[in-house]
């Protein structure tokens, strides 16, 4: 291990029992100071969206607070859980000041933690298989977390940030989401992303490049996702005079917000079928094999649609930076 590798594992090491630290001590601060607290905690999601169950609400103080302390703590694996999750708990909850500026300090440790879990991403360790003999190579990060008795850590759970609003909300309307994610992107980008290691040795290559040869750099492409429905919010408050809504904003963890008393809260409502919509303008079928990448029946309108929301998002920061 050369001496790069062991400073950027010693700042793993101290990032991660840092955060845990701040999360165990937050925790006991939540459990005890709590103002006020909504919480209700889904079933599993189903694998498709036919039918999104209702979930009830968690009554009891004590057992709410309890179940807030727990998800706040709760960095590592438990036992039968898949690996590929994250534990999730549904609320919201009213804090003291001092206790929302806890959680916004826990998320910059957790931004640490993302900074230094991505600085070892590449690293390997050399080491000699003891059956074998023979030389290999090993994540120097899984070693890292072995060693220091992390093996259990759950990469999202820990790096998840708090949702904490410093003012006071209007409304949280909680809902079920079972739309796959959608990502924009560019046919230039799109051939930088195929230019990454992990498709240099794929038989699809070359056809991949050679369609995306034949169009503008800047066309614009759709890449979908499909998830398992989860639980998203729309927020509302205001400031200033105006109106703000913070849309379909993912929920794995209770929302923060200043005390006293907490803003209307609503649950999401059992569905049993999707409406399909009418104003799809994106091909079915990804125009490429390596990446579900869809072009725009319409290029130059969604290119436009796209510089439109880009400005109204900018409008909107500068709104709220004044």
């Amino acid at each position: 291990m050369d001496s790069g590798q062991n400073l950027r594992q010693i700042e793993l090491l101290q990032a991660l029992e840092a955060t845990k630290t701040a999360l165990r001590s937050f925790s006991i601060y939540v459990e005890r100071q709590a103002e006020s607290v909504w919480l209700a905690e889904p079933p599993a999601p189903p694998e498709r969206a036919s039918e999104l169950p209702d979930f009830g609400e968690l009554a009891s103080r004590s057992a709410a607070l309890a179940a807030v302390a727990d998800i706040v703590r709760a960095i590592d694996y438990v036992d039968g859980q898949d690996p590929r999750t994250t534990r999730k708990l549904v609320g919201v909850i009213s804090l003291p000041r001092e206790g929302l500026a806890a959680a916004l300090e826990i998320n910059a440790l957790r931004e640490r933690v993302a900074k230094a879990w991505k600085a070892v991403a590449d690293d390997e360790l050399a080491v000699v298989d003891e059956a074998t003999g023979q030389g290999a190579y090993i994540s120097l990060r899984k070693d890292v977390l072995r060693r220091g008795g992390r093996a259990r850590l759950n990469q999202r759970q820990t790096v998840r940030r708090f949702l904490v609003f410093e003012h006071p909300l209007e409304s949280v309307s909680f809902f079920w989401n079972a739309s796959p994610n959608i990502t924009a992107t560019t046919c230039e980008e799109l051939r930088e992303d195929l230019a990454r290691p992990r498709y240099q040795d794929s038989p699809h290559l070359a056809a991949d490049l050679a369609l995306l040869s034949v169009l503008p750099p800047q066309e614009p492409f759709a890449i979908f996702t499909q998830v398992k429905p989860r639980v998203c919010a729309n927020i509302r408050w205001s400031e200033n005079g105006k109106i703000k809504v913070k849309s379909n904003v993912k929920t794995s963890m209770p929302i923060f917000v200043p005390a006293p008393g907490l803003p209307i809260v609503k649950k999401p409502q059992p569905r049993t079928e999707r409406k399909k919509r009418v104003d799809v303008r994106i091909q079915p079928e990804p125009y490429l094999t390596l990446i579900a990448a869809h072009r725009y029946e319409n290029p130059a309108e969604a290119l436009q649609l796209r510089e439109q929301r880009r400005a109204a998002a900018e409008d909107a920061e500068n709104d709220t930076a004044e």
